[in-house]
């Protein structure tokens, strides 16, 4: 197994503080951190704005989270 470095042993012992699991959080933080890349590699900048209503804002927010636990 090979050993952690500093910052690795900061990060799970932050993690720890908080009650969180190292393990747990690595696969989520990965999961989203996959997920805003696939986001930015549709994004372009001279794309039409698009303003939601404050229901869409939540209908998407409400998507995204079902995507995201999905996996």
């Amino acid at each position: 197994m090979p050993r952690l470095t500093k910052d690795e042993e900061s990060i799970n012992f932050r993690c720890r503080s908080y009650g969180f699991e190292p393990k747990t959080v690595y696969i989520l933080t990965r999961i989203l951190l996959e997920a805003y890349r696939e986001l930015k590699a549709g994004f372009h900048p001279n794309a039409p704005v698009v303003v939601l209503s404050p229901e869409q804002v939540t209908f998407k927010k409400q998507e995204m989270r079902r995507k995201v636990l999905r996996r």
